[in-house]
């Protein structure tokens, strides 16, 4: 249900219950009231303003690559990495690799 208030003055006199919470919508400006009162009756009031959002615009044919231009970005990918493979440096042993070693050899 929308609870609506003309001003803050009445989102203030707007009765609510203990411990509980109230939106109240002002017919004369943009904005809201949350009205919270605790155990003890003690009450609270935020003020917020409205603002628009933008919607997400629907993904339309400019925001997508054609199979034509997928294909040779994927082939040009896979010439990069045939130069990067074959120009890979020699694998440094490593220490295990020496422990391994020791080990066969009786060290």
């Amino acid at each position: 249900m929308i609870i609506s208030v003309n001003g803050f003055e009445e989102a203030k006199a707007y009765p609510v219950m203990f411990n509980t919470t109230e939106l109240l919508m002002d017919n004369n400006k943009d904005v809201f009231y949350v009205k919270s009162v605790d155990g003890i009756g003690k009450y609270t009031i935020n003020t917020y303003r409205f603002e628009q959002i933008e919607n997400e615009k629907p993904l339309s044919a400019e925001n997508f690559v054609s199979r034509e231009q997928f294909d040779s970005l994927s082939q040009k990918l896979d010439a990069v990495l045939a130069t990067l493979s074959a120009h890979e440096a020699p694998q440094q042993p490593t220490q295990r690799s020496f422990v391994k070693e020791g080990v066969k050899n009786g060290k």
